[in-house]
């Protein structure tokens, strides 16, 4: 692939209504490299917004004109083994 076929995208999640502790967190996994290509490990994390703490986001490199399937998680960081923990699937409307 080359450097041209791939884009910057800036992934922006609003978890209204979702109940989200503060320890936990927001990630999205899916068919693509960047995505941790379906694993929970790699995992692209998200970062909760100062101003509102139901908006989470994340920028991400992806090829353009490919279709690219994902699906957003609620999970926690074990500090100690630094892996993601999933707590459950978030399912879209």
């Amino acid at each position: 692939m080359s450097e041209s076929s791939v884009g910057q995208l800036q992934l922006t999640v609003e978890m209204a209504g979702a109940r989200i502790a503060e320890h936990e967190l927001v990630g999205v996994t899916g068919n693509k490299k960047t995505l941790g290509s379906w694993s929970i490990q790699g995992a692209l994390l998200l970062k909760r917004c100062a101003d509102d703490y139901n908006v989470w986001t994340a920028n991400i490199t992806v090829p353009l004109n490919k279709w690219i399937r994902y699906r957003y998680f609620i999970g926690v960081l074990d500090e100690k083994t630094q892996t993601v923990q999933l707590r459950r699937w978030e399912v879209g409307e």
